[in-house]
């Protein structure tokens, strides 16, 4: 009899649980934040927003001041390169050992390859 009345009360409370998983979380602790992302916060910086940085060298904080009039989405350029070396099988290449054989390198879709 207890058995069949546990079955049902899981069955009833799987259900419950799969329609909200965010009712799950108890809570969540400054710990669980990595910690440029709770800086990002502090500071009120957002990803795709243009900011002007000053600086007075290296002992001051740097300033950041929002540039709300900037809203156009920049055109990014993507470099991209893979060096093919010699190496033993299963291993990493070594620097003390191993020599580079080649160079790629890709920019905006633009495929050069640099023999070494």
């Amino acid at each position: 009899m207890l058995a069949s009345a546990l079955a049902n009360e899981e069955s009833t409370s799987l259900n419950k649980g799969s329609s909200n998983q965010m009712e799950n979380i108890m809570d969540i602790r400054e710990y669980d934040v990595p910690y440029h992302v709770r800086v990002s916060i502090d500071l009120k910086i957002f990803c795709g927003s243009w900011y002007t940085v000053k600086s007075r060298g290296t002992n001051s904080v740097p300033k950041l001041i929002l540039r709300s009039d900037l809203i156009e989405r920049p055109e990014p350029i993507v470099l991209a390169f893979d060096i093919e070396t010699t190496k033993l099988p299963l291993k990493f290449p070594d620097a003390a050992t191993d020599q580079i054989m080649m160079i790629s390198y890709m920019i905006d879709g633009q495929d050069c390859k640099t023999p070494h």
